[in-house]
């Protein structure tokens, strides 16, 4: 009796060895931690011409740059937190965006956003109300239903500006696509109608909505959008001090429309929405090597990609929200073409490591990027051509460039155009061929 005792302790005991080994090996998962920390990072951003990127202003951690002729802009050797960051742009004419990230490591960060024109014209008498019926949207306010910020009824012309945005143009929706419940907990977003409302007085007034009143909202859901639709959906409205999405009420679908009831203006979003989780990672290659080029990443579930809009960073790294407990998988888009890694869902933050990704050609060019006085650039990118690839934009930094090219075509050259954005200096390119890897030595950034 006493030896079969022996033996199932020795069991037991067995079994916990191997259980606590198995979790050891585990490494996907990390430990949830309230730690903030800062790294020394470079950032990057990019607002596209045609969305009103051109001389927008940027802000980040009070600190202010403009964006230039491409609408590239940069942020020097700057502190960025682990857990929450924030940049604000903003232009005359334009609707303000927001842009929120953090990171893990030093890296050289990637944000991509746009901006929306206002479409001003829609005023009204605040005495009268206004109703307004279109083909992508409408709202109603109701008679009498303003007030100046102090609370005294407001019954002369409003000057509003109102904006329907398409759910699948990214470039154009503020935030990250990141909201939090009434209960402070963290959703992964997709849209399905976005409004956005500005309103204010005369002579530039302050005016709200009076407390009780409402505005009636409804939008129209894409065609290729209704099989997902549910009957009722979180409605969610923007909040620029923070730049995530806040809980705002309930939507009612009816027919191919959501409908609600809102009680202030603002950016207002009809979201599809799942629980989210931190997920960390780095992209590379076969071989190991980094993936100089951002690549997309979308949340599969399905036969519904639940898109995430975002990107990696030049550096291949990236530190954000996903869906909790989805399948995830990242799509490499490049050239026409998908390549794609499936990684494990993830029930709590998970660190991914390296994740390689499935390209078989791939060559590094490199090269010292010099201004007019022989110095290296320390703010500046590269402005790279070729004919089997649209244009690409690589970060100057300390100096050096690095460049991913996906191609093998024989004979192939790309043009290198070193830009200062410091000095407002550029000059003609430099021709590489891509065949192999190659050190392009060193290039002047200056138009003299």
């Amino acid at each position: 009796m006493l030896h079969k005792t022996f033996d199932m302790k020795n069991l037991i005991i067995l079994l916990f060895l191997l259980l606590t080994f198995e979790s050891c090996t585990k490494m996907e998962m990390a430990e949830p931690t309230n730690e903030e920390v800062f790294y020394v990072c470079e950032i990057m951003g990019i607002v596209p011409p045609d969305y009103g990127g051109i001389g927008a202003i940027v802000s980040f951690n009070g600190v202010t740059t403009q964006t230039d002729q491409r609408g590239i802009y940069r942020f020097n050797e700057v502190k960025v937190s682990s857990k929450h960051n924030l940049i604000r742009i903003v232009k005359e004419g334009y609707y303000e965006d927001v842009r929120v990230f953090m990171t893990d490591r030093p890296a050289i960060i990637k944000i991509r956003s746009g901006l929306n024109k206002k479409s001003c014209g829609g005023g009204f008498n605040a005495f009268n109300g206004s109703d307004r019926q279109g083909n992508k949207y409408s709202y109603t306010f109701l008679p009498n239903s303003i007030v100046l910020e102090s609370g005294i009824s407001y019954t002369s012309f409003v000057d509003l500006c109102s904006e329907y945005i398409d759910p699948r143009d990214n470039k154009s929706i503020v935030g990250n696509f990141v909201g939090y419940d009434l209960n402070n907990k963290p959703f992964k977003l997709r849209p399905l109608g976005v409004i956005s409302l500005e309103m204010m007085g005369v002579g530039g007034q302050n005016i709200r909505m009076a407390e009780g009143k409402t505005i009636s909202l409804s939008v129209e859901i894409p065609d290729d959008m209704l099989s997902e639709s549910p009957t009722s959906i979180i409605l969610w409205y923007f909040d620029f001090n923070s730049g995530y999405w806040r809980e705002g009420g309930i939507a009612i679908r009816d027919g191919s429309k959501y409908k609600a009831n809102v009680s202030k203006v603002g950016y207002w979003g009809f979201h599809l929405a799942r629980e989210a989780v931190i997920i960390s990672g780095n992209t590379v290659l076969a071989d190991g090597n980094p993936v100089y080029h951002p690549s997309d990443i979308n949340y599969v579930q399905g036969l519904s990609p639940f898109f995430n809009y975002e990107t990696t960073n030049f550096d291949g790294s990236f530190k954000e929200w996903a869906p909790k407990d989805e399948n995830l998988g990242i799509r490499f888009n490049y050239g026409g073409t998908t390549h794609k890694a499936d990684v494990t869902k993830c029930g709590q933050e998970c660190k991914l490591g390296d994740i390689k990704l499935s390209i078989v050609f791939n060559k590094t060019i490199t090269g010292a990027v010099v201004d007019c006085k022989s110095n290296p650039v320390k703010s500046g990118y590269i402005k790279r051509r070729s004919n089997f690839s649209d244009e690409v934009y690589v970060p100057v930094v300390n100096g050096r460039f690095n460049d991913n090219v996906y191609w093998n075509i024989i004979g192939t050259v790309a043009s290198y155009y070193p830009i200062d954005i410091d000095n407002n200096q550029e000059s003609k390119p430099t021709h590489a061929p891509v065949s192999g890897p190659a050190d392009i030595g060193t290039i002047i950034a200056c138009n003299r």
